[in-house]
């Protein structure tokens, strides 16, 4: 009897670790997909990454570099000088029509000379960034998912107004998301990677003071 109640005790104590190794196992599983799911991208907010890679990417993406610092300083300070908005938020935008398509335009800012103006407007199922806080002057826009880009390097602003040749990597001020369907990102690493900010379709704000003239790379995600 003795050797019985030993036995029925081992099975169960064998039944309640085998339970407790599938539970932690399940459990490492879904930490492992969580942490992959996060490092790709799929969840707003940031990449949880140490510091050491952190400081890697910036490195990479020429956060640290003294000619972007100081052409970062120098640009804010004439944002300020001229009274542009520099607050990072929401900026007012008009409808504006030119041959029965649809733009929008910033609203309070002085209108441009007509022959300027296109290069400023954000046509309906666009993604624009802005070279100026308040969406002014040079905008670089791509059509929906050709504004995913993984990183800005090599991309410049069209020429034709203030900011024009200029590159658009850790350069753009303000964002306009004119598209249908789609939020777009804009990241703070290139490769989709590290902090980012999110933008449903239709809104157009100034960048967030860590994100403006700090953007690397671009994404456009299906909203429905």
């Amino acid at each position: 009897m003795h050797v019985s109640r030993t036995a029925r005790t081992a099975r169960t104590t064998g039944r309640r670790a085998a339970r407790a190794a599938v539970a932690l196992t399940a459990a490492c599983l879904a930490l492992a997909g969580t942490q992959a799911a996060a490092a790709a991208g799929a969840f707003p907010g940031a990449d949880p990454v140490s510091a050491d890679v952190q400081h890697a990417r910036d490195l990479a993406d020429g956060k640290f570099d003294a000619g972007h610092l100081a052409h970062k300083a120098r640009k804010e300070a004439e944002e300020r000088a001229l009274g542009f908005d520099t607050a990072g938020g929401a900026a007012p935008l008009r409808e504006v029509v030119v041959k029965g398509t649809k733009f929008f335009a910033p609203a309070g800012a002085a209108p441009l000379a007509a022959a300027d103006e296109p290069n400023n407007l954000c046509a309906y199922g666009e993604v624009c960034l802005y070279f100026n806080s308040g969406h002014r002057n040079a905008n670089f826009k791509r059509k929906d998912t050709q504004s995913t880009i993984k990183d800005y390097a090599g991309h410049t602003f069209p020429v034709g107004l203030p900011g024009g040749g200029q590159p658009v990597k850790n350069n753009a001020a303000a964002v306009h998301n004119a598209s249908g369907h789609y939020t777009f990102g804009v990241f703070y690493n290139s490769n989709h990677k590290g902090l980012r900010a999110w933008y449903a379709p239709g809104t157009g704000r100034d960048l967030p003071d860590w994100l403006k003239n700090n953007n690397a790379s671009g994404r456009a995600d299906r909203s429905w």
